[in-house]
């Protein structure tokens, strides 16, 4: 959920720097993630990649779009819950997007926000931004943590 990756191994695709590229590959992920799937991005190089290191030349494959659904009962365990007055949020590492897909599915708001959304909020809103939310999305566990003590001190949950 947004940090830096470090590793010593930086292997990039040769359409690194083709801003329409780019775009483009952009654009096709999040219109899958948008239905809900999750992708991964493949990339192929001709020879050993770990001793060509820099020189290695990768060559976008296209993008594996992965559909994990809800299980079948969950909508009907949402209901169950919404039917007994108890208010559910989700709360997950998914993208934004493929967290308002399977909000959707299962009965729940599609107010999911980005967890960083959260992060970055000032103090005096924070508490209004988690109430208010139907859930939240590319989380870190501390945020998760965050949400579940704000709802549960704040709001007596």
């Amino acid at each position: 959920a947004g940090a830096t990756d470090d590793h010593e191994l930086q292997w990039k695709v040769d359409k690194i720097n083709d801003h329409a590229f780019i775009k483009s590959v952009n654009e096709t992920d999040t219109s899958l993630s948008t239905s809900g799937y999750k992708t991964i991005a493949i990339a192929v190089c001709e020879g050993n990649a770990r001793e060509l290191g820099d020189a290695a030349v990768w060559k976008f494959a296209g993008l594996l779009p992965m559909l994990d659904p809800p299980r079948e009962d969950t909508p009907a365990t949402i209901e169950s819950l919404h039917h007994a007055n108890i208010s559910v949020k989700m709360i997950t590492g998914d993208h934004a997007n493929v967290g308002k897909e399977t909000s959707r599915l299962i009965g729940l708001g599609t107010n999911v926000l980005p967890g960083e959304e959260m992060r970055n909020a000032p103090s005096e809103t924070k508490n209004d931004i988690i109430w208010n939310a139907d859930g939240f999305a590319a989380v870190l566990p501390s945020d998760k943590r965050e949400i579940v003590l704000v709802l549960r001190n704040h709001f007596g949950l």
